[in-house]
């Protein structure tokens, strides 16, 4: 947040219209030309804060892997992008008061409106979501629901591989194999031989 606050003081800083320096010239214009030299060097100095803040939420965003924390520096960004170009319509001496306030109502459609605050934290206006915000919401649950959902079909297949290892224990464990004994006992339409008795009036031969 740090980047984003301090690029809102440096436009903050620049965001009076430029003055312009009489005309004629001559010696006499030279206190014009130093207060035109000024406000120009001021609003080089925001262009390039507003850049240098865009850079460093743009690396932040690439080296995180958090989806929330992704889409919290893209709104960073919007918000910077917002404050930088409203700077340049105020700071645009060519535009009529009219013409900068539909140029900035533009601007909050897309990139919204944030709540007017007053200074003891009341909310003034609410604020107004604009298309650009609601994108980074909308990509933001869409990343959401499919890591919600590669994480069910990764539990899915652990439940499913350890089911196969003990079906495949019990197969290959030999204390749950059936003895040869009892196997062949209770083969179906088996039955043990009978050994024949001797006669009892049979006489051994002399």
């Amino acid at each position: 947040m740090g980047a984003l606050e301090g690029l809102n003081r440096a436009i903050a800083g620049a965001t009076r219209p430029i003055a312009l320096a009489p005309a004629g010239g001559g010696s006499k214009g030279t206190k014009g030309g130093k207060g035109t030299g000024a406000a120009s060097g001021e609003n080089r100095f925001a262009e390039e804060m507003a850049r240098l803040a865009q850079e460093e939420l743009r690396a932040r965003s690439d080296l995180s892997t958090n989806a929330a924390e992704r889409a919290d520096l893209a709104k960073q960004m919007l918000e910077s992008e917002r404050a930088q170009r409203i700077a340049q319509i105020e700071n645009e001496t060519a535009y009529t008061r009219e013409q900068k306030d539909a140029q900035i109502a533009a601007i909050n459609r897309l990139y919204g409106k944030p709540a007017q605050v007053g200074k003891n934290g009341e909310i003034i206006a609410e604020g107004r979501p604009g298309l650009l915000p609601q994108q980074v919401n909308r990509d933001l649950e869409f990343r959401q629901n499919a890591i919600a959902l590669s994480a069910l079909e990764a539990q899915q297949a652990t439940l499913e591989a350890q089911v196969d290892l003990e079906t495949k224990g019990k197969r290959n464990d030999p204390s749950a194999a059936p003895s040869t004994c009892n196997r062949r006992s209770s083969a179906p339409g088996w039955t043990r031989p009978l050994r024949p008795r001797a006669s009892p009036n049979r006489r051994a031969p002399n």
